[in-house]
């Protein structure tokens, strides 16, 4: 009723006790996986690991799961160390849930654990087998390590305290299409969840002696790149907050399972200092602007390859990326150097989003060929998508031609060169031919670019190539304009050009208006 959804942590994979678990009473040893010589199987570290492959046991763990959801309306399973699973028994889960509750979410810990089948032939749900279970989501410890750290190494740095790491794997992750993900919805990004440190004590553990200011920087960093990575953004309770477990000895508690609430407890009291409410702030902002776009949450590998564009620079701790939809393009740069950088920028004027300490939808002001961005943050600039359009210079002898737009269309009545929209799948000269037959009826041979201009209307973005062209048969009939004319380069201060236009005009003025007849 209050538009939260409920996702249930679901432990399948071991009991407390394999020997004193009911199941095992009954049937003794048909729950748990267990060799010729009495010995449980231990891939879980909790003493047991449950038999799956099984059929009343995997009967079981569907039913139960099944009805979680009928009963009790839950909306999403994240499982329990899921790679000790078996992928027969997750694809029926699946299945079986989402035949009455289609939307019900499946992800879990795809982990290799060393644990022994009773059965062959089956193979188990770790992340490498994702392509075996469409729908199922895996966390991805791949991001997390490349930007905070290695979770077996404390104190080493991630990419975000200062750490070296590989451009393209870092291009793989945030496109959601690590290694082992057959498709980006698989990818569960994150940087922390209740297991091990919290991200700002990790980020602490890395860099020791970086000042308060400088540790917020890189847990921003780490949460932008999370949540506008392509995949499902994941975080711990509180990591918006700066959350942090304190331990004896100015030490972190990363394992706090046991712990009183002095370590446990989210620290509301935090929001009062004017750091935490702003991060709290920006993690709003990224979560908004995230929902805003869907170019950040594309569901295939085909999606992303076709809208994801990775832009790396010489610099190691610098990357960006252009994501485009059909309407608009993104620009991002994540800067994890400790000083500020200048970003060149694509052709056009950008909305900014995302700078400094400041995230959200609205548009924090403009940015046109070059920006600065501050030392360890993100960049984020949105623009309309330029519509390729395109336009033919064609002589006659000493004069081009012009046409003049029917009254009733936008920017009526104003002269252009004759041209139009390039459909999908067309080439520009592809199109140029066509519009020229459509609009003059008219064949034309389309040459060499004359110039390309950017041109931000209120309607849209034009990307406008003007071409070259000369028409081997027709005679230009004016089937689509209100009027045609040839003028001289003299003469073109005489007519109300489109916008897009004026630049074209100039340079062709400067070229053309004190040469001899063609």
């Amino acid at each position: 009723d209050n538009g939260i959804s409920v996702v249930m942590d679901v432990v399948y994979n071991h009991v407390y006790s394999g020997g004193d678990f009911c199941f095992n009473k009954i049937v003794p040893g048909y729950f748990s996986r267990i060799n010729g010589n009495g010995i449980y199987s231990n891939g879980s570290c909790c003493g047991n690991d449950t038999a799956s492959e099984r059929s009343m046991v995997r009967k079981y763990i569907v039913d139960s799961v099944k009805y979680w959801a009928d009963e009790y309306h839950i909306d999403g399973f994240r499982f329990d160390l899921v790679g000790l699973i078996d992928t027969q028994t997750i694809q029926k889960i699946m299945r079986t849930v989402r035949n009455t509750h289609p939307d019900v979410l499946f992800y879990g810990e795809g982990w290799h654990m060393n644990t022994q089948l009773t059965k062959p032939g089956y193979e188990l749900a770790v992340q490498g087998n994702s392509s075996k279970m469409p729908g199922m989501s895996f966390f991805s410890d791949t991001i997390r390590d490349l930007l905070r750290g290695s979770t077996f190494e404390n104190t080493a740095p991630g990419w975000v305290s200062g750490a070296e790491v590989s451009p393209d794997q870092l291009a793989e992750n945030f496109m959601g299409m690590p290694y082992w993900a057959s498709q980006p919805y698989q990818c569960v990004n994150y940087v922390s969840c209740h297991d091990n440190n919290t991200l700002f004590d990790r980020i602490a553990l890395a860099a020791p002696e970086a000042p308060l200011e400088t540790l917020i920087r890189m847990n921003n960093l780490s949460a932008a790149f999370t949540i506008l990575a392509q995949g499902v953004p994941f975080m711990q309770a509180g990591e918006e907050i700066l959350r942090t477990k304190p331990a004896k000895k100015g030490r972190f508690d990363h394992n706090s399972y046991r712990s009183p609430d002095r370590v446990n407890s989210l620290k509301w009291e935090d929001l009062d200092k004017p750091e935490y409410q702003t991060t709290l702030e920006y993690y709003r902002g990224l979560i908004a602007f995230r929902k805003a776009h869907a170019c950040l949450r594309l569901q295939t590998r085909e999606q992303v390859e076709k809208a994801v564009h990775p832009i790396q620079y010489p610099n190691p701790h610098a990357i960006g990326f252009q994501v485009e939809d059909r309407s608009k393009e993104l620009f991002i740069l994540f800067n994890a150097n400790t000083r500020e950088v200048t970003a060149p920028l694509p052709q056009g004027n950008w909305d900014i989003h995302v700078l400094g300490d400041t995230a959200g939808t609205a548009s924090l002001g403009k940015a046109t060929g070059s920006i600065q961005v501050p030392a360890i943050s993100t960049l984020v600039l949105s623009r309309k998508k330029p519509v390729d359009v395109v336009a033919a210079l064609i002589w006659e002898k000493d004069k081009f031609l012009i046409c003049q737009r029917p009254a009733n269309k936008t920017r009526g009545l104003l002269w252009e060169f004759v041209g139009g929209k390039a459909e999908p799948g067309e080439t520009l000269e592809q199109a140029l031919i066509r519009e020229c037959a459509e609009e003059l009826a008219i064949t034309v041979e389309v040459g060499k670019p004359f110039m390309e201009v950017l041109h931000d209307y209120p309607d849209m973005l034009i990307r406008l190539t003007l071409f070259h062209c000369t028409i081997p048969t027709g005679q230009p009939q004016a089937l689509e304009h209100n009027d045609i004319r040839w003028i001289h380069p003299s003469q073109t201060d005489d007519y109300a050009f489109c916008p897009a236009d004026v630049d074209i005009l100039a340079e062709i003025k400067r070229q053309y208006e004190k040469r001899q007849p063609l």
